[in-house]
């Protein structure tokens, strides 16, 4: 993967779907080691295909940090963004909303279950996970929401955090 070419393309100017995150890393800075945010841009395309659109390294995840990424990917002809999923940072948030504003933000599955398993005894956490996935992999809305019924219901008594949640 030639990262100067990801980071020069030209972008479509819409792209229904895209994922960001970041990663830290121990980059060394020419006298030691620290940490740093190492930021992706994965954007999915109206034919369904996924493609890497942006990699960087700040500093820290932080509003400026990721106003500054999507502002590069606005310099590169991206215009308009259904849904970016990511996780809770509130800096993500803030800039998405900015920067692609009528687009939805929405937080990602992996991150949603870790959530989970913070507020789940270990008991239970293999049960909600099996059904969170019923309703993660409905074929389609309607089935998504008579799963997600379903599964308040089935939690609402022995765990009324994840239930109200």
């Amino acid at each position: 993967m030639n990262l100067s070419l990801i980071r020069t393309s030209p972008l479509r100017e819409y792209y229904p779907y895209l994922y960001v995150d970041a990663v830290y890393l121990k980059v060394f800075n020419g006298s030691r080691f620290v940490s740093q945010a190492v930021i992706i841009a994965i954007g999915v395309n109206e034919d369904g295909y996924r493609e890497v659109l942006d990699i960087d390294i700040a500093y820290e995840e932080s509003y400026a940090s990721y106003k500054g990424f999507f502002d590069t990917l606005k310099e590169r002809g991206m215009k308009k963004v259904d849904l970016i999923i990511s996780d809770g940072h509130k800096g993500i948030k803030r800039a998405a909303q900015e920067s692609f504003s009528g687009s939805s933000w929405q937080l990602c599955s992996v991150h949603f279950k870790r959530n989970l398993m913070k507020i789940v005894p270990k008991k239970y956490l293999n049960s909600v996970l099996d059904d969170l996935n019923d309703v993660l992999k409905a074929k389609d809305i309607g089935d998504a929401h008579s799963a997600g019924h379903a599964m308040i219901a089935t939690y609402e008594i022995k765990l009324p955090k994840l239930a109200k949640g």
